[in-house]
């Protein structure tokens, strides 16, 4: 498969993966990043549409800079959801609901979907030139 055509598919899927459940909640149902307060889904859809533009341009080594920036993000992200879940589970004030609540957070499919557009974005982006 052409690396451009590889890149265009990952960078598709860092954009798609705003729209895909991270975790679930069982009171508030799936969270995503697209639903998330926070502005995170606009950065991972704005470095998605540079990766794409790179990979158009056939800038390889450009594109590595959104795909490791989204990277990054991607593990703040997770580091930050599992690091509140965690002061949840020990808190000092922690009562039944808190443990209950805490113990039924669960991590969704999303987050694979997100190690995989970052590696086939890797991929297409350090992969031997295309031999045309």
């Amino acid at each position: 498969m052409k690396r451009q055509n590889l890149g265009f598919i990952g960078a598709g899927l860092m954009g798609a993966s705003c729209f895909i459940p991270l975790m679930s909640i069982p009171i508030m149902g799936n969270i995503c990043y697209f639903s998330k307060a926070g502005g995170d889904w606009t950065i991972v859809m704005v470095l998605a549409v540079i990766t794409a533009s790179c990979f158009y341009a056939e800038k390889y080594k450009a594109a590595l800079i959104p795909i490791l920036l989204c990277a990054g993000l991607f593990i703040f992200t997770y580091l930050n959801i599992s690091e509140k879940v965690d002061s949840m589970k020990a808190g000092a004030d922690s009562n039944i609901f808190t443990d209950m609540l805490s113990n039924a957070i669960q991590f969704q499919w999303g987050w694979f979907i997100l190690v995989v557009s970052v590696l086939v974005c890797l991929f297409a982006a350090i992969k031997a030139p295309d031999a045309d």
